[in-house]
């Protein structure tokens, strides 16, 4: 497994994590339903935050606070990574058709008068 390929599985073990931490976390904070608890984290991650679930307590808030500062951290990391290896698989795919359209092409040379 190349090394590229390795930093994308860990950028979206990392989104699986904090997504994860943070449905489990408000789930028991709040007593939401899981759904609930991941659309809020969801929300909260991606900075969307449309203000119809919010924190109740001093403890939810702190957690909220935590779940914003490693979350929005974390997406922000991950979606870069996993969008420089798209980008660089399609710069290599992009280069390979290149290649072969030049070896197929035919060669046009200038005829000179002698």
């Amino acid at each position: 497994m190349k090394r590229s390929d390795r930093h994308v599985i860990i950028a979206l073990i990392a989104l699986t994590s904090i997504t994860t931490l943070g449905t489990v976390t408000f789930m028991f904070l709040e007593d939401w339903k899981f759904i609930e608890s991941l659309y809020f984290t969801i929300a909260t991650i991606t900075t969307v935050g449309y203000g119809d679930l919010h924190p109740t307590t001093d403890i939810s808030r702190l957690a909220t606070i935590v779940l914003l500062l490693l979350g929005v951290t974390t997406v922000l990391t991950s979606l870069t990574v996993i969008g420089t290896k798209y980008v660089q698989r399609q710069e290599r795919l992009l280069e390979r058709r290149i290649k072969n359209i030049t070896e197929h092409m035919p060669t046009f040379r200038k005829k000179t008068d002698e």
